[in-house]
């Protein structure tokens, strides 16, 4: 979340080292009567229908099933909405700017120009909105980089513009016109940064079926907006309604410095709305609340911190910011984040979460909640304690609708919280100690203004440091997995390889350890964890991809540092480092260094995954993957099957990482291991052939687990020209993206997805990541691929999607085995464009395509997976030695071989 954050800290700074020059140069007085202004701005922009707090979810759904055309039909109805709502405002400032200038206490000197910041409502509303439509297309595809440029490179424009023609005196118009300024630039570059996720076509506007979705999580989302406005804006209408406007300007800066620590966490909000928006799109509820509980692990200890030390601190910072003459906004900012730190503690997750599976009205009737409370309180405690009273009230609101939204969601999806870190009260105490002395240092030296407050930060960030020795290791580390122990009835004599048939007592429980890139990777072990929830296992499931880093989140900073200070962990970052360095770019290091750091991998794998996963709390443990595949041989009483993906030692070698000389060691290492595992499978089932044949194992303890696919309910249509579609990744070597130009050059209509982004020199038609719903506008997929002994021998995962939307593969003539793949349409680079041609007529392309959908239902995976329950249900013994001798490759079960 490095450049999310990044992105909206650059605002809130801006804000911060602006207020005192603008206090300065324009008085307090009329510092109010800005701040009364903006005020009614973000009041105006909350009350939009929910039509921009929408925007970043249906962006990133779209973005997730690769709809730009959608994306750009939201595009243009969400600005139509905004020109609209600032011409509706502009009218009715024209008749209501007297009378409210009226109404509320604004000196006299400052009316006129009071009234003329009224008028300017309108456009300034509808670039503001605009300005965050471009942020949120931004966020919802994960472009954070783009939005780190372009929010803080409108946020410098717009400060260097300010200290320049900012003087003294009437300039509030000005201001007015700079701040415009600001919000077009960052909808211009916003837009021409997403320019890629929008397609523009007729209809310009959503579909009717699109605007009833949307309108409808609009109308929830304005509830909750609405509520927003209650229990935060109102108070400064209330104090300018009683007090003089003065006292806005003060409310105003206590105001913006607690915004501007509760939205520090906040920061990580976009990407995880994204991911949880997207794990929902894929795995539905169980997946999102997996994701949640993984998350809030973390997230709530972090926050209690962090809100504890800067409650504390931020009267002092005040004061050290804007003079002791102003100690009152130090209050205001006090109370105001004690309420923040708890709202965000309790609700950050939960409000991604209900976000990400369409139910926000959750997040209504908590907003509500915390608006009656606060409406019964503020009178009396207005009365009792004047401007604090106000803050006070808004508060204790927020802290009583918090505890009513961690009820509802219990209620809802079961989310729960665990329980704080042992030492969590010590180290935030030390915390609070160190940052509350080292501001009272801070504030007697006598300086103020912006740089002094970076300066009473120090001791902030200082106590949070130290905090982090005591709870750091128990937040990176997560959850623990852990069973619990069933107590055995008398007479049972059940062990960790004799359990009872499946419904004489607890569901099985199985651990799946993979490392889900995202990519084909992600795909099978995700596969086996549904089908076997559906069946009702205990299926956990642990991802090492980003064993070694603090983030596995794309695009955040944490996902390229570090994430333990255990030797073990640290030993592992610095191998990743080292392979990256040494045999990612240098050819020489690539051939003879990869074997000892993939070794090395291995071995510190092995041994970190051996201590955090509970092993023996399971029945069953898979793993599908070779890095991990050294927990296997750790002693456990579970059963262990290895899903092998391909004969890794051979991949590697036709991947140019090894000498020959390495590759035999690497091989004769990984029969041993192949023999070892109790239980085998590989991928596909050749492969298993072709590991008999190469490896000389003995294939006594197959146990085929076939790829498999999940055929759609929309399949593929045939439009003319037909066009090609390529789906995957695009990083490895064997992807061939040589031949992929070249063929893109003898057949122009191939569209290509997937990441990382390929080098434009190749002249591909990239169209970036999309998911697998749009090969449906698609007539063939296409594979390329390296030719070797191993991948003539294998298949592709691709393949398999294809499949699932009826289209037709054309994969290499040289691959061997494709009678069990039915729909394959084999070429050579000289017949490409003859092959496509000869299926260009509607009645063979259609004869062809159904063969091709007949095959994904022949390997549905929950024909593909019959092995595994099978497996499952019976005692889960691995076959006596003397059952097994002289076995060779026979699959399973779930073949792809048409009878």
């Amino acid at each position: 979340m490095g450049f999310s954050a990044l992105a909206q800290v650059a605002p809130l700074l801006t804000n911060l080292a602006l207020t005192p020059y603008l206090i300065r140069h324009l008085g307090l007085d009329r510092f109010g009567v800005w701040s009364l202004i903006l005020v009614f701005l973000a009041t105006l922009a909350v009350l939009d229908g929910g039509v921009g707090a929408s925007l970043a979810r249906f962006y990133a759904y779209h973005g997730a099933r690769g709809d730009r055309g959608g994306t750009g039909r939201l595009v243009v109805g969400s600005l139509t909405v905004f020109v609209g709502l600032g011409a509706l405002v502009t009218v009715l400032s024209v008749l209501v700017a007297p009378a409210v200038v009226t109404a509320l206490d604004v000196p006299p000197r400052l009316a006129r120009e009071a009234e003329q910041l009224l008028l300017c409502l309108g456009p300034l509303l509808t670039v503001a909105l605009a300005a965050n439509s471009a942020i949120a297309l931004l966020q919802a595809n994960a472009r954070f980089r783009s939005l780190a440029v372009v929010s803080g490179g409108s946020c410098l424009v717009y400060a260097v513009a300010v200290v320049t023609v900012i003087d003294s005196g009437p300039d509030l118009p000005l201001l007015v016109l700079l701040t415009t300024g600001r919000y077009l630039l960052t909808t211009a570059c916003g837009l021409a940064a997403g320019a890629r996720h929008i397609r523009i076509r007729r209809p310009l506007l959503p579909l009717p079926s699109e605007r009833r979705e949307f309108v409808g999580y609009a109308a929830r989302m304005q509830l909750s907006g609405f509520t927003v406005f209650l229990n935060g804006e109102v108070d400064a209408v209330v104090i300018a309604t009683l007090l003089p406007v003065r006292y806005v300007g003060i409310f105003a800066a206590g105001y913006q410095a607690a915004i501007a620590l509760r939205s520090l966490p906040l920061y990580a909000f976009p990407p995880i709305l994204t991911r949880m928006t997207q794990v929902y799109a894929q795995h539905e509820l169980p997946g999102a609340t997996r994701e949640f509980h993984a998350l809030q692990f973390r997230w709530l200890p972090a926050v209690l911190t962090y809100g504890a030390v800067t409650t504390a601190a931020v009267g002092l910072a005040v004061q050290v910011w804007l003079g002791p003459e102003l100690a009152l906004s130090g209050v205001v900012a006090a109370v105001l984040l004690a309420g923040y730190a708890v709202q965000v503690a309790l609700t950050g997750m939960r409000t991604c979460f209900v976000r990400a599976i369409g139910r926000p009205g959750l997040e209504t009737r908590y907003s509500w909640c915390s608006t009656a409370v606060n409406l019964a309180l503020t009178v009396p405690l207005t009365i009792a304690f004047g401007l604090v009273g106000v803050v006070l009230a808004t508060s204790v609101g927020i802290m009583a609708g918090s505890l009513y939204f961690v009820v509802l969601c219990r209620r809802v999806a079961d989310l729960r919280e665990q329980r704080l870190p042992k030492r969590w009260a010590r180290a935030t105490a030390l915390a609070v100690t160190v940052a509350v002395l080292g501001d009272l240092v801070v504030l007697r030296l006598g300086w103020h203004g912006a740089l002094p407050l970076l300066l009473a930060g120090l001791p902030v960030l200082a106590g949070l440091a130290l905090a982090w020795p005591f709870i750091g290791r128990e937040l990176i580390q997560g959850p623990r997995i852990r069973a619990e122990r069933t107590p055995a009835e008398e007479g049972d004599t059940m062990t960790g390889r004799t359990a009872p048939e499946r419904g004489d007592g607890p569901p099985r429980r199985v651990l799946i350890v993979a490392q889900l890139d995202g990519y084909a990777n992600s795909a099978k072990p995700l596969a086996i964890e549904r089908y076997l929830r559906e069946h009702g296992y205990d299926v956990h499931l642990a991802d090492t991809l980003c064993l070694a880093r603090a983030s596995s989140a794309p695009g955040s900073l944490g996902r390229i540092l570090p994430g333990s200070a255990r030797p073990a962990k640290l030993a592992l970052y610095a191998n990743d480092v080292a392979s990256k360095v040494l045999t990612r770019r240098w050819s020489f290091g690539r051939r003879h260094l990869s074997y000892y750091v993939l070794l090395t991998d291995h071995r510190l794998r092995r041994r970190i995954l051996r201590t955090e996963l509970a092993l023996d709390d399971f029945d069953l443990v898979i793993c599908e993957t070779p890095y991990d595949v050294g927990v296997l041989t750790t002693p456990t009483s579970a059963a262990t099957l290895y899903d092998c993906p391909t004969p890794w030692a051979d991949e590697v070698l036709d991947e140019g990482r090894l000498t020959r000389r390495q590759h035999g060691k690497l091989r004769g290492w990984e029969r041993d291991l192949l023999e070892e595992m109790e239980y085998l499978s590989f991928s596909w089932e050749t492969y298993g052939r072709y590991a008999q044949q190469e490896y000389g194992i003995s294939g006594e303890n197959f146990l085929q687990l076939n790829w498999g696919c999940t055929p759609s309910s929309e399949r593929a249509g045939f439009t003319r020209p037909p066009r090609v579609a390529y789906l995957g990744s695009l990083s490895g070597q064997f992807i061939n993206l040589p031949l992929l130009s070249r063929l893109s050059r003898l057949y122009p209509h191939i569209d290509v997805y997937g990441g990382p982004p390929p080098d434009p020199s190749l002249g591909l038609n990239y169209r970036g990541y999309a998911s697998p719903e749009v090969l449906r506008d698609y007539q063939f997929g296409l594979i390329t691929c390296t030719r070797d002994a191993l991948r003539e021998e294998g298949f592709s995962a691709k393949h398999m999607q294809y499949l699932e939307y009826g289209l037709p593969v054309l994969v290499p003539a040289w691959r061997r085995h494709l009678d069990l793949l039915r729909g394959s349409v084999p070429y050579t680079e000289e017949d490409f464009a003859d092959r496509i041609g000869a299926l260009s007529d509607r009645e063979r392309w259609r004869a062809v395509s159904d063969e091709a959908y007949e095959q994904a239902r022949r390997l549905d995976w929950n024909r593909t997976m019959e092995p595994l329950r099978r497996l499952l249900d019976g005692p889960l013994a691995p076959p006596e030695p003397e059952t097994r001798s002289g076995r060779r490759y026979a699959p399973s079960g779930g073949t792809g071989r048409v009878p």
